[in-house]
């Protein structure tokens, strides 16, 4: 869809996931379909906005426990970009789930993202695949695939559970694979062929050093954070 499209919901559902589901993501179509497949509602809440999930201010504990199966189809075919897919979320947050929110900055501690000195390791995607990033997040993996270094550094914020803000000044988009030692309760309910291989590194910090010439340094700033005003659990279609 052209940018200059504000894209409305022809039709949405919106399922509790099985309780056996396993896994989980949000991925979107080349005409458009949004799929969010075992997710919970704090995660695509914090998509609509931005933010991270832990950014969010009044959230019931169901938006974390109760995963969802969800699918938007659009108004208009076409991939969207990052602010229509931001519509058409709070579009379906707002008709299903009644929600209001609010966004405020907040000074808190956070993360600055910036370059090593050797420079950036990840590969430059040229010409862009799509206005859209792609992440894959595994207890022992990131994968980032068609991302700006904002984008990523949105994704980073939620595993490492800060803000996390780019300072790296660098455009266009990227690919890279972190690989890193998960915590021994993660690693433990791992199976054997998903075993993060012997030169992962240590932690995602040190991932981000080694594979992607990247690294978190601590500071505070102020930070978007959601603060939700009303919210309803959502009945099923």
């Amino acid at each position: 869809m052209g940018n200059d499209v504000t894209p409305g919901i022809e039709v949405a559902t919106i399922r509790p996931s099985r309780p056996d589901a396993r896994g989980g993501g949000v991925l979107v179509s080349p005409s458009g379909v949004v799929t969010a497949t075992n997710t919970p509602l704090s995660g695509l809440i914090a998509m609509a906005y931005g933010v991270d999930a832990r950014q969010l201010i009044n959230a019931p504990s169901w938006l974390e426990s109760d995963n969802f199966d969800i699918t938007i189809k659009p108004d208009h075919a076409g991939s969207p970009d990052q602010r229509q897919l931001r519509v058409l979320l709070q579009t379906l947050l707002a008709d299903r789930l009644s929600l209001k929110a609010r966004i405020e900055k907040k000074e808190q501690a956070a993360y600055a993202l910036s370059v090593v000195r050797d420079g950036v390791k990840m590969t430059k995607v040229d010409p862009p695949r799509g206005d859209l990033p792609g992440f894959g997040l595994g207890p022992a993996n990131l994968r980032v695939n068609n991302a700006t270094m904002e984008e990523f550094a949105n994704v980073l914020s939620q595993v490492v559970g800060l803000p996390v803000m780019d300072q790296t000044r660098i455009q266009g988009r990227y690919d890279c694979l972190l690989r890193f030692f998960p915590s021994p309760a993660d690693r433990a309910q791992l199976p054997p062929n998903e075993q993060p291989p012997e030169d992962a590194a240590p932690d995602v910090y040190a991932a981000l050093e080694r594979q992607c010439g990247l690294y978190l340094q601590s500071t505070r700033a102020p930070a978007d954070v959601v603060i939700i005003d009303k919210i309803e659990k959502p009945s099923e279609n």
